[in-house]
């Protein structure tokens, strides 16, 4: 989490036009410099279980459509499909964890910790609270994770094909 972060979510819920520096100055002098890392360790448990999913969906959507590096061309699209789908649930799994840190980040009030945040945010509306803002979430890290993965298996291909030939000398 940095400065930048909290200003822009700070500035979006503000009811008035406000300069980033001048909504970050206030936010230090009403909250202190715990503002900014009040989430953080909602944020590191947060990223275990979308890793974890991410991962193991990718993995398995990847094994099921039986893509191979030796085959880059036709696996292209397998690979964006196993990281869209690994990443659209990681993204849905973890949401709880966002809807949580969102809450700890603009609060403003006295920090909580992560078991706290969410006895505090189901005391507010229940279990369905806890899917808010999931469809932008999944629309968010659908795409973000099939670009990465993608990525990932194309340059982990280019690597591949230009350092065999020295290795085979």
């Amino acid at each position: 989490i940095n400065a930048e972060y909290m200003g822009k979510q700070r500035l979006q819920i503000a009811s008035r036009k406000v300069k980033l520096h001048r909504a970050t100055r206030r936010m230090i002098k009403k909250e202190g410099m715990r503002a900014f890392i009040v989430s953080l360790p909602t944020t590191i448990i947060m990223n275990i279980p979308y890793s974890s999913v991410y991962f193991a969906t990718y993995e398995t959507v990847k094994r099921f459509l039986k893509s191979t590096d030796e085959e880059l061309e036709q696996s292209f699209w397998h690979f964006s499909l196993a990281g869209g789908l690994g990443g659209a649930l990681g993204g849905a799994i973890s949401n709880p964890f966002d809807v949580v840190k969102t809450r700890q980040q603009l609060g403003g009030g006295a920090p909580i910790g992560v078991l706290q945040g969410f006895r505090h945010v189901y005391r507010d509306g229940g279990l369905a609270v806890f899917t808010r803002g999931l469809p932008a979430r999944i629309l968010y890290f659908a795409p973000s994770g099939a670009i990465q993965m993608t990525s990932y298996e194309i340059a982990k291909w280019m690597l591949a094909s230009r350092l065999t030939p020295a290795f085979d000398a």
